[in-house]
Parts: structure tokens; sequence; C-alpha cells
């Protein structure tokens, strides 16, 4: 599995907090696409505007941040069996996404994963995982739920073009994939099997105060 710090490939974080009792900010994070540790506080957001005879300073015990991952491009596999052509047959194509809370409670990490496997033998296979973390919750809070948000599809290609195929669960918005290519398919250049675009949805995570 291939694990990337904060933001690589990504090419943007957003964040919208949205406190508790209508206080909400919206924060947008842009980082470098393929680079290292830029690690944004994030949180913040809430004192605001009192409810009538409030609790001067108090805070509450959770707070609630939506959370959209940025679009991922160009993903491509790497040869893990056979040899570098699909031939024309198929091949079988699994695009997986999670979002997984860290044990501690403190990170949130986005995995995506790929397979692509020829429909007979020599069952040529191409395969990878991305991981990169997307959030650390403020100091003194942790991420209360969800502990996983995950998303899937799969299909038979059947052709050299760019394939749109069905998604199940609630974290992919959409996804292209390329398959099978008029060259040989399983590589790093610009013709390979690939996947060329993942967006995702917003998630809506609770925090809670330490």
């Amino acid at each position: 599995m291939t694990r990337i710090t904060l933001f690589a490939g990504l090419l943007s974080l957003s964040l919208t907090i949205l406190g508790v009792g209508g206080c909400s900010g919206d924060h947008s994070v842009t980082g470098p696409s393929d680079s290292g540790s830029n690690n944004s506080g994030g949180a913040g957001g809430g004192s605001g505007g009192g409810s009538g005879g409030g609790s001067g300073g108090s805070q509450p015990d959770y707070q609630y941040v939506a959370i959209t991952p940025g679009s991922a491009l160009n993903l491509f596999p790497v040869l893990t069996n056979g040899d570098r052509e699909f031939d024309g047959h198929g091949p079988d194509i699994w695009v997986a996404a999670r979002l997984i809370v860290s044990s501690d409670k403190r990170s949130l990490d986005l995995i995506i994963e790929m397979t692509a496997r020829e429909t007979v033998s020599d069952w040529s296979t191409a395969y990878k995982s991305w991981r990169w973390t997307i959030y650390v919750a403020p100091a003194g809070w942790v991420i209360e739920s969800p502990i996983s948000v995950t998303s899937s599809s799969y299909y038979r290609d059947t052709n050299t073009n760019w394939d749109y195929p069905p998604i199940s669960g609630n974290l992919i918005k959409f996804l292209s994939v390329l398959g099978d290519t008029s060259g040989p398919d399983i590589g790093v250049t610009s013709d390979d099997c690939r996947i060329g675009t993942i967006s995702f949805n917003k998630i809506t995570y609770k925090l809670r105060k330490l």
C-alpha cells in the first residue's frame, strides 16, 4: 500500500466547521499535488453569537466537521501477474474507496484501491492501493463518528474507451476508468490502464472534546 502524506496527489480538501447551535464557517485548504506534510490546524470556528442569558465562555463537548476529500487524478495500478496486455479479454475492474478513522481517533485517512484482471489465462493483473491522511482533529478533540465510510465499483470492460462505471456507497461521487487500451495496457504512460478521475461526496464527522 502506498502511503502519502497530507494532500499529496489530491487537488484540494474542503472543510466546513459546522459547530453547534448554528455556528458555521467555511475553510478551504489546498495543497501541492505531490509533496509532503502541510498540516492545517483546521478547527476553531466556534463561539459567536450567544444564546440569551448563556453561560459565558463555556464550550460544547462536540462539534461537526463536513469534509470533502479532493479529487485524485491519473492513478496507475502496477503489474502484479501475467504480462502487460489484456488483449481484449475484459478486464474485470474493481475500484474501492474508504475513509477510516485512526485507532487513536485523531486523524482521518482516505484509501483508494484499483484492481484490473484479465478474464482468461494468463490472467494479467494490475493492482495498487493509495493512502492519504486528509484531516487531523484539533488539539483536545477526537473524531467520534462515523468510523468508516466506503464506496465501490465493479464492471467488466468491453472496449478501449473511457468508462464511467456504476458506484455503490456514499463516498465516491464521480469515477472515470480506462481498462483495455489499443496498446500495452499495464504501465505508467498516459495511455495505460488507470483511474482517470475520482471525486468524493461531503461526509460529516462528529468531533468530541476530551
